[in-house]
């Protein structure tokens, strides 16, 4: 029900605008696919929620599962993009290196004038180099160039082909990011994770930023889980190739390197690791060479971080009417103090669980006070961490989110406004509302006999 709502909307949005000549139904269609958008939040959740309970009660194995979860996935793909154009932006940038055989670390869109795939997604965006890694901008190319082959379509219809590739390449992600979601609950607790794969496969906070709305957050998260289920089964080589590849495909999972370092040393198993990590570094140097030995091909690192969107340090920063370039170095630095102390603990006990727990509430931090943008779909980095680990106010904080984040677009849905009104909402209903939820009183015990935290109780 949540995701044909979804679909509802999307199509509302892009073909049904309700104009005519004396008169316009635009006003209560606006206020139809806001409604549409209400009821994905709250059908999506309480589904989501009374999944994992029909699952605590019986366990139907991970054929069942899947099964169940393909249709999901199919409904999650035929949503048209609306609440995002950055799929759009994925194809311009895929062409700019497979078809017009440009950098683009360092080319943007704009340059090309008569490609007529400039006409699509956010203006703002095309002098805007690429600011994904190298993994992102091969996977842009191939997709870009398999649409291209479709020389029958119109540009339209190739882009509605390569926004498809994408969601079919994002879903299959998501699908194996659960998967892996169910081995780590298996070794972390009794059971056979079933729950586990629900809690991700299912999310619609996931399915909407990951599937339908066509982020390519799932690539991520997907390297992240398998770089916990390798450390988590000794594979501490398999563990440091993962995370590389996340970094690869994000700079962020950098960030958890420290964590599985000292896992490995504690471990004594440091020197697969290594190992592990020289490989890495072998194709890094590959991506180097072919990427960012231009001038100004990493540029990208620097004017990422001038973009102030949504997020607290915007929020901040406009409040005081000040620079945000304090904020946002507060805010690394708070983000560098919660590494430096879940590596200590991680170091006093060095248990899957902390490592679990450690990893959520480093990414955690780094989505909601470490960046200078935020958008909704950075809680696909933590959450289905946060659902596996032992943490009451973190696992709080990421129910609350699946429930509001969808409510952040009400105001682009009702007015068509991506203003700072916009920017607010978003804001609101995604950190600080779950935040307010999660941190303003002390977590209820949990019933006899069930975990104290987790995806479990």
């Amino acid at each position: 029900m949540a995701l044909l709502l979804l679909v509802l909307a999307g199509l509302r949005h892009h073909l049904v605008w309700g104009r005519f000549p004396t008169f316009t139904l635009r006003p209560w269609l606006d206020a139809l696919e806001t409604g549409c958008l209400l009821g994905f939040a709250w059908f999506g959740t309480r589904g989501w929620l009374a999944a994992m309970a029909a699952v605590r009660e019986r366990t139907p194995g991970m054929r069942a599962l899947v099964r169940a979860t393909v249709p999901l996935f199919g409904l999650a793909i035929l949503v048209p993009t609306f609440l995002s154009a950055d799929v759009a932006d994925y194809v311009m940038r895929g062409r700019i290196l497979s078809l017009h055989d440009s950098n683009p670390y360092v080319h943007m869109a704009a340059e090309f004038a008569d490609d007529p795939f400039l006409a699509f997604g956010d203006t703002s965006w095309k002098r805007f180099p690429l600011p994904y890694g190298p993994v992102v901008a091969d996977l842009q190319g191939a997709i870009a160039w398999l649409a291209h082959q479709a020389s029958f379509l119109a540009p339209r219809g190739q882009l509605v082909l390569a926004v498809a590739l994408f969601k079919l390449v994002f879903a299959a992600c998501l699908m194996a990011s659960a998967l892996l979601a169910r081995s780590i609950y298996a070794q972390l607790r009794t059971g056979d994770g079933d729950v586990a794969f629900v809690s991700v496969a299912w999310c619609p906070l996931v399915l909407n930023e990951a599937v339908a709305s066509a982020h390519n957050e799932s690539l991520l998260l997907l390297t992240i889980l398998m770089a916990v289920w390798a450390a988590m089964r000794h594979r501490l080589a398999l563990c440091a190739c993962a995370l590389a590849l996340g970094t690869l495909t994000k700079i962020i999972p950098l960030l958890l390197s420290p964590l599985f370092f000292v896992y490995a040393w504690r471990s004594r198993r440091l020197t697969p690791f290594l190992l592990g990590t020289a490989a890495a570094a072998a194709i890094a140097c590959f991506y180097w060479l072919r990427f960012f030995t231009e001038p100004g091909s990493l540029d990208f690192l620097r004017r990422q971080s001038q973009v102030t969107l949504g997020s607290l340090v915007w929020a901040v920063s406009k409040l005081l009417a000040m620079d945000p370039a304090p904020f946002l170095l507060a805010g690394r630095l708070l983000v560098v103090t919660v590494i430096l102390l879940v590596t200590v603990r991680l170091w006093r006990k060095p248990t899957p669980e902390h490592l679990v727990h450690g990893s959520a509430v480093v990414l955690a931090t780094m989505a909601c006070c470490g960046l200078a943008a935020f958008g909704a779909w950075y809680h696909v980095w933590w959450l289905p961490l946060a659902l596996l680990a032992n943490g009451p106010r973190l696992h709080r904080f990421a129910l609350a989110a699946v429930w509001l984040a969808p409510l952040g677009y009400v105001l682009w849905t009702g007015l068509r406004t991506l203003d700072e009104r916009h920017q607010a909402a978003q804001l609101t209903m995604s950190i600080v509302v779950p935040g307010l939820i999660a941190f303003a009183r002390p977590p209820r015990p949990a019933p006899a006999g069930l975990a104290p935290t987790g995806i479990s109780s």
